[in-house]
């Protein structure tokens, strides 16, 4: 099955690479650092159009920016690990903003850049989800003039 790479990201030992398949499902597959070759795991991703994600080792878990079903509005997924070491999907944040940019800092923190209309603003989260801070942003329009 052929597939369309989206996006990596490692948690510690591990590689994570977002996928879309041809019948455009989205997947996770997870590899071994040690072996790239072979698949370990699969997390499907029913029902979304998955955009991006990065990993967070403070918290051992993936954050995945996805819209589900008709909404136009993106959702943030938690995929961590349950006791018995299965992945475990939860809807982590969901925002009425176009989110285009995604990142975890040193210290666990999901940084997320994103807007809505004229407004665009940094937002830095907990890994509960609670808003930490959020920085508006000035919107900045360049145009450039090309003289012959």
């Amino acid at each position: 099955m052929e597939l369309q790479n989206q996006a990596m990201t490692t948690l510690k030992d591990e590689v994570f690479l977002l996928c879309k398949q041809l019948d455009e499902r989205y997947i996770i597959n997870v590899y071994n650092r040690d072996n790239m070759q072979e698949v370990k795991e699969v997390i499907p991703l029913p029902g979304t159009d998955a955009q991006f994600m990065a990993g967070c080792n403070v918290s051992d878990c993936l954050y995945i920016c996805v819209t589900q079903g008709d909404s136009i509005y993106p959702s943030v997924l938690r995929i961590s690990r349950d006791e018995d070491h299965t992945f475990k999907i939860s809807s982590w944040k969901t925002d009425d903003r176009v989110i285009w940019v995604m990142t975890v800092s040193a210290n666990g923190s999901l940084v997320i850049l994103s807007s809505s209309g004229l407004r665009s603003s940094a937002a830095v989260y907990n890994a509960d989800g609670t808003l930490q801070r959020e920085i508006d942003l000035a919107r900045i329009s360049i145009c450039s003039r090309i003289q012959e």
